[in-house]
């Protein structure tokens, strides 16, 4: 599933190109990664944990479809209007579907 994320991640990009640190599914051995000084992608297994004092910008847990903001983030630059959400819901579920079937 970490890889399917993170590749859809990666494709609603388009037509930019994601040109930073992408690793779907980090290795356990690798997992100071995270630690990096510079914008990342990476996938890491719910198993493996995040050494302590990481602040990430974004957190998203797949196991239990949470997400989790740093303290670099304010909800506000989340936020979406409800007539621009919608049909970006619409449009994801029929483009990520082929992933998921």
């Amino acid at each position: 599933r970490l890889t399917r994320v993170a590749e859809i991640l990666r494709l609603l990009l388009y037509p930019l190109q994601w040109a930073h640190v992408y690793i779907p599914v980090v290795p356990y051995t690798l997992v100071g990664a995270v630690e990096a000084p510079m914008p990342f992608l990476m996938g890491l297994h719910s198993r493996a944990a995040l050494p302590p004092n990481v602040d990430t910008d974004i957190t998203v847990n797949l196991d239990d479809s949470t997400m989790e903001l740093g303290s670099a983030v304010e909800k506000s630059q989340l936020q979406l209007p409800e007539t621009v959400l919608r049909p970006l819901r619409r449009r994801l579920r029929r483009l990520a579907s082929p992933f998921w079937a």
